[in-house]
């Protein structure tokens, strides 16, 4: 989901606030408010991979992506 779209909330809200949801984005910025926002509706367990898909590239991890 695009953080900086003009729906993201309303696309959040459906979501299961009891499940546990990992945000990223390319370096950590973005993500980093759509997780305000996200617990401000009340979402319960969200993590941040807070340098992003940057810093786990940095850090040689594994990476895929789906077809």
């Amino acid at each position: 989901m695009d953080v900086q779209a003009s729906d993201f909330e309303a696309r959040l809200r459906p979501l299961d606030r009891a499940k546990t949801y990992l945000v990223y984005c390319r370096t950590g910025n973005r993500s980093r408010g759509a997780i305000q926002t996200m617990e401000r509706l009340g979402f319960r367990s969200v993590f941040h991979m807070t340098e992003g898909i940057v810093g786990w590239q940095r850090q040689k991890l594994p990476l895929s992506r789906s077809s």
